[in-house]
């Protein structure tokens, strides 16, 4: 019976999963640690699934211990086990493990990570299944290159995730693209008015995603600039 109507334990464990997910793309990483605490492990049939549960195990972990070394070899691990390398969690476990280089100053084996995801991502379209977390990964990575100073590469991941999120009619992660399209503009010192019109747009898109850090730098750029016009 169980075969006709969906197995209930399979059901709860990928609605455990959803749930865990949508915590951590919010970056509420305990709230998705204790979900993932709640789940029965012996429910986990498959490499995807392994994949998927390990990632939010350790990048929740990662956050909240701030122990990166120990980060590093946990998605190092799962990395190897991980065959089909053309999965979304494939490409989250390689971010993971450049974020936790990066976050230990370790910039040069960071971005052969990150290198890795860019060279493939512009292959995601937009009708990719986890369009959520393709609009996470080219935010990381548009946020890397511009601290990098490879401001092209940098416009290009942001543009792509402008792109996306408005085919999806959504607003997830907006804010960061404008904010870091109207830095690199900045950088490359273009006219100011331009420069503010997009910070204004990331100031927008902040206030409306409830994003307060965003928000307040926007502000503080724009205020900023202002005085010298």
């Amino acid at each position: 019976m169980n075969d006709l109507l969906g197995n209930p334990n399979k059901i709860k464990f990928q609605d455990q999963l959803s749930k865990a997910e949508q915590a951590a793309q919010q970056y509420n990483y305990q709230a998705a640690l204790d979900i993932l605490d709640g789940i029965d492990i012996s429910t986990i049939h498959n490499d995807r699934d392994r994949a998927r549960y390990g990632f939010l195990r350790t990048v929740s972990k990662m956050w909240i211990s701030q122990d990166f070394k120990s980060a590093i070899f946990a998605f190092s691990l799962l990395l190897e086990n991980t065959p089909k390398q053309d999965d979304i969690y494939y490409f989250l476990l390689l971010n993971g493990i450049g974020v936790a280089y990066y976050q230990n100053d370790n910039h040069q084996e960071a971005a052969v990570y990150f290198h890795r995801i860019a060279e493939q991502i512009g292959h995601f379209n937009a009708d990719h299944a986890h369009f959520c977390w393709a609009l996470f990964l080219l935010s990381n990575l548009a946020k890397f290159y511009s601290r990098e100073s490879d401001l092209p590469l940098s416009n290009q991941l942001a543009e792509q995730g402008i792109r996306i999120a408005k085919s999806h009619s959504t607003t997830l992660f907006v804010e960061d693209f404008y904010y870091i399209y109207a830095f690199n503009l900045s950088e490359n010192g273009a006219d100011t008015a331009k420069v503010i019109s997009y910070y204004r747009l990331a100031e927008s898109f902040s206030v409306y995603n409830q994003d307060s850090i965003v928000m307040n730098k926007a502000r503080e750029k724009i205020t900023r600039l202002e005085k010298k016009i």
